[in-house]
């Protein structure tokens, strides 16, 4: 195929632009798309520099990462994989390398407080280690999200996730993705601890928070198969409590604790927390029994341990202005609290509601924002929205999304009930 960058740069810059114009990377990506797939005409219009700004981004697009995503570009994605909100977002095509493995957003499209990724990831070195058993974690501030895997390709080592993002609205036009860690190459684990559990100590709760944080804490016994330890095990107000300790590292084990009693019956943690640093990650496992019970019984560990790569993935979005949304300022009535000057917002991703008046600190003080009541009206009938929703906190005000599964027809929504208070749209 022919891509001649002197036909690019006339198409794109027009005479009458200012020498100042800067080049615009997502028009001059569009104009080589629309040559790499023959499109007639690019996705968008945008207004851009003179020639030789022109000339100087083509190049740096050509050399680096920008274009990676072509094979796996925004056409693919609509084509190939055809993932729910494909009508809802923009193109992004942007992507970034390191240790080996391309981290990519094809698209993407912020909704109020809602945004929606489609991420890749590719082992650009040819050792295997994108598989749909990875584990990685999208990082926003101050936001919460869910990564769902929606398709893998076996022979390119490409894997492809639909990223939910929630309480975005502090980040202005622009969203930083980031990934810091990428784990791969699952293992199964399942191992025996040499402790004899008739002798533990029994302790009191103040001891267990103490030996949680005690760096110089040595493990009673290794757990086979991992680079983890137990560096306590005892007794505290009827519970075997197990502390496992893993430095951080080339490895990585999700395993949890199993008390096997001499009749067979196999006891499992009815409570947990953890604790991580730089340092250390422990965690805490608590076993119900008796204590009569310890003796003749095993301690087990099951799980999976993954090798651990460290990075650096960044990738800046700037979203443009979405279409398709629904947006109010009003006072909602939650059922004997009045919430003031809140801002409403429906879209194809689902129910945001941000509603000022409550402390960081405390807020449910206040009230469980989280137990409203939400009721979408379409064409279609009711869709009762409340099942699942995340809460931020931010600078005063308590930030709700509800998201929804599937692509919301906005030009089909007729009324939201949000509390006591009805919408009509």
């Amino acid at each position: 195929m022919d891509l001649r960058i002197s036909e690019l740069i006339a198409a794109a810059c027009p005479d009458n632009l200012p020498d100042a114009a800067s080049p615009d990377e997502a028009r001059l990506r569009a104009l080589v798309s629309a040559k790499l797939h023959g499109d007639a005409k690019p996705r968008r219009a945008r207004r851009i520099g003179r020639t030789a700004l022109m000339a100087a981004a083509l190049a740096a697009l050509l050399a680096g990462g920008a274009l990676a995503a072509v094979n796996g570009g925004f056409d693919w994605l609509r084509g190939t994989v055809a993932p729910e909100f494909i009508d809802d977002v923009e193109p992004v095509e942007q992507s970034v390398s390191s240790e080996g493995i391309e981290l990519a957003v094809i698209a993407a499209q912020r909704f109020g407080d809602q945004a929606v990724y489609y991420v890749s990831l590719r082992d650009t070195a040819g050792l295997g280690r994108v598989q749909p058993d990875v584990i990685w974690h999208p990082i926003f501030a101050g936001v919460s999200t869910k990564s769902e895997l929606i398709y893998f390709d076996e022979a390119a080592a490409a894997a492809v996730y639909e990223v939910r993002a929630d309480g975005v609205g502090d980040e202005g036009d622009a969203a930083p993705l980031r990934m810091e860690r990428f784990y791969y190459g699952a293992a199964e684990i399942d191992a025996a601890a040499d402790i004899d559990l008739a002798a533990v100590p029994e302790v009191s709760g103040e001891e267990v928070d103490a030996l949680m944080h005690d760096m110089d804490a040595q493990p009673l016994c290794a757990i086979p198969g991992t680079s983890a330890g137990v560096i306590a095990a005892v007794y505290c107000e009827g519970e075997l409590v197990v502390i496992i300790d893993e430095p951080p590292g080339g490895t990585y084990s999700q395993i949890h604790a199993e008390l096997v009693t001499p009749e067979g019956e196999r006891l499992t943690m009815v409570s947990g927390s953890s604790i991580e640093s730089d340092i250390y990650r422990r965690e805490r496992e608590n076993i119900a029994v008796d204590r009569d019970a310890l003796a003749g019984s095993a301690l087990r560990f099951s799980g999976t341990k993954y090798s651990v790569l460290e990075g650096e993935w960044e990738i800046s979005v700037d979203f443009g202005e979405a279409e398709g949304v629904l947006e109010r300022a009003l006072d909602i009535d939650a059922g004997g609290e009045l919430l003031e000057d809140c801002a409403v917002t429906v879209s194809p991703l689902g129910v945001s509601l941000s509603a000022p008046g409550f402390d960081p600190g405390a807020p449910h003080e206040r009230m469980d924002i989280a137990s409203l009541k939400v009721i979408l009206t379409t064409a279609d009938g009711e869709k009762d929205m409340s099942q699942r929703c995340s809460v931020l906190y931010t600078n005063g005000r308590a930030r709700v999304c509800w998201p929804s599964n599937e692509a919301l027809d906005i030009s089909q929504v007729k009324s939201l009930r949000l509390g006591e208070t009805v919408i009509r749209f």
